[in-house]
């Protein structure tokens, strides 16, 4: 028989309870939550993004799954909304319930405004942006132009990486567009 260390089975045993309970917070957390693809310990989904385009993966995952996606950032879970109708429900109709949500740390320190550039006004100009869109989404129904239209998910590129032009139409939501 081998002597075992007193400070190997330490390790050992403090690395197992970490591993169990690490998988037991998991499991509980992802009941509460849309599917989405299974996150890797500690690295979530970062590792599937290797070599995609974020926006590319989103969508083929939104696509997959259908509906709402659940996305790991680390160990953080982010749901992402992958259709019109979603972000609508989300932002317009519950905008009390998302309105105060807050920025993992991860990603606020990827895309914080900190450093040699800083923008004085970007809290401001979401907040704006948030106004103007929520309020126009509220007063307005918005369909494609042409029936059968659908969002082509391949890109124009040029000097930069741009959408292809689609049309829609803005409903008036309200029969009297005097209460506006």
């Amino acid at each position: 028989m081998i002597p075992l260390d007193l400070t190997v089975v330490f390790v050992s045993t403090l690395c197992t309870v970490f591993i169990v309970w690490h998988i037991v917070q998991s499991r509980t957390l992802r009941r509460n939550l849309p599917p989405g693809l299974r996150p890797w310990p500690l690295l979530g989904n970062i590792p599937s993004l290797v070599g995609k385009e974020p926006h590319m993966l989103m969508t083929e995952i939104g696509l997959k799954f259908g509906g709402p996606v659940t996305f790991y950032f680390g160990s953080a879970p982010m749901v992402i909304l992958t259709t019109l109708e979603e972000a609508t429900e989300a932002f317009v109709k519950q905008a009390g319930v998302f309105s105060d949500r807050k920025i993992p740390p991860l990603l606020e320190k990827a895309f914080s405004s900190k450093g040699r550039r800083i923008c004085v006004g970007k809290k401001l100009a979401e907040i704006e942006l948030f106004l103007i869109f929520s309020n126009l989404f509220k007063r307005y129904n918005v369909r494609f132009a042409f029936p059968g239209q659908t969002l082509d998910k391949v890109g124009i590129f040029g000097l930069t990486y741009a959408p292809r032009p689609f049309e829609v139409v803005l409903e008036n939501r309200q029969k009297d567009s005097r209460q506006l």
